[in-house]
């Protein structure tokens, strides 16, 4: 009886003890990072522009200091209670990563957000860590090693389009499958192969406009050749007239504000028209300029080369040297244009 009954204990045991790999046979999510504080003798201050995928968390000038973390992939295991949303999991990781300490110009964002612990509001956005690629030891160097054998060359095909991890700022590259497409930026929604007639131009109407290789430039006239190419972005009222081009909030366009011989943001509009802050404004082909047309008191598309004194008030509106505004003076005759 003894004897049966042992047997029948190891056959239990046998059950109920199972290796540790057997636990995790089933294949887990590396797809968190377990970060830990580490003392790295570097001392570094570096700046850099942040290229985000979602283009609100982009941003310019950043300052880099200090390593301050150390971050491997984990997979989370036996939690206790269980999350209410595990069905929110990420890519699978596999490098290690520093992080370093980061100070960005970032602007105040409020947002709603999920995990697996559940939904809430997040508010005061800051940056304060930027994680880096990183190997455990040493990097090993390559050598080079010249044979004098007779060797084939082979031409490798461009790599596809994507953004150049060898360029120092943020430049989409590469080749397309079909030859006659572009690669170019999409704002917000990274690289594409685009056909030439979406790319950085004169377009059918006249007006500068396209895509371009960098997330971070704009099409735009420049101000030194009067060409239209892509540049880095300025504030709209620092561009040139009648050359207008720069930033402006969303919603408006920087155009040319022909009687006061300056730029600003006005809403888009499909004509030039009396906009509702009784400005002029719109799209005219090059090189006409959207303006009171001399001699009435309407808008349209004008050369920005007829005078000032052309036109006739009320609605006074052409060229005048840098620093003055074409506006109703009194002369000796009566009311007329001037410039001012």
């Amino acid at each position: 009886m003894n004897a049966r009954r042992s047997v029948l204990s190891l056959a239990a045991l046998a059950v109920l003890v199972v290796p540790a790999s057997a636990a995790f046979s089933q294949p887990v999510p590396f797809d968190h990072l377990k970060c830990e504080r580490v003392l790295d003798p570097l001392k570094l201050k570096a700046k850099a522009d942040l290229l985000a995928l979602q283009d609100e968390f982009s941003a310019r000038g950043c300052v880099i200091e200090k390593p301050e973390l150390f971050c491997v992939p984990v997979a989370k295991l036996n939690v206790r209670p269980r999350p209410p949303r595990p069905d929110i999991t990420g890519q699978p990781l596999k490098q290690d990563y520093i992080c370093y300490r980061a100070r960005c110009p970032d602007k105040r964002k409020r947002r709603v957000v999920s995990d697996q612990f559940g939904t809430r509001k997040e508010v005061m956005f800051q940056t304060s860590l930027l994680c880096v690629p990183a190997v455990k030891g040493e990097v090993p160097t390559t050598t080079t090693t010249t044979t004098t054998t007779s060797s084939t060359t082979t031409t490798l095909p461009p790599p596809p389009c994507s953004l150049d991890p060898t360029s120092p700022q943020p430049v989409c590259a590469g080749g397309c499958p079909d030859p006659a497409l572009v690669c170019a930026a999409i704002p917000g929604d990274g690289c594409e192969c685009v056909p030439p007639d979406r790319v950085c131009g004169i377009d059918a109407a006249g007006i500068c406009s396209g895509l371009c290789p960098s997330p971070l430039d704009i099409c735009d006239v420049s101000q030194d050749t009067n060409e239209c190419k892509c540049l880095r972005p300025i504030p709209c009222k620092e561009s040139l007239w009648p050359t207008c081009g720069g930033l402006c909030p969303p919603g408006t366009r920087c155009e040319p504000i022909l009687g006061a011989n300056a730029c600003d943001c006005l809403p888009p509009s499909d004509t030039c028209t009396l906009r509702p802050d009784g400005l002029c404004g719109g799209p005219c082909p090059a090189p006409l300029v959207c303006g009171v047309i001399p001699g009435t008191n309407e808008c349209g598309c004008v050369d920005r080369t007829v005078p000032c004194e052309a036109s006739d008030p009320p609605g006074c509106g052409g060229s005048c040297p840098a620093g003055s505004t074409c506006k109703v003076l009194e002369t000796e005759t009566g009311l007329g244009c001037g410039c001012q």
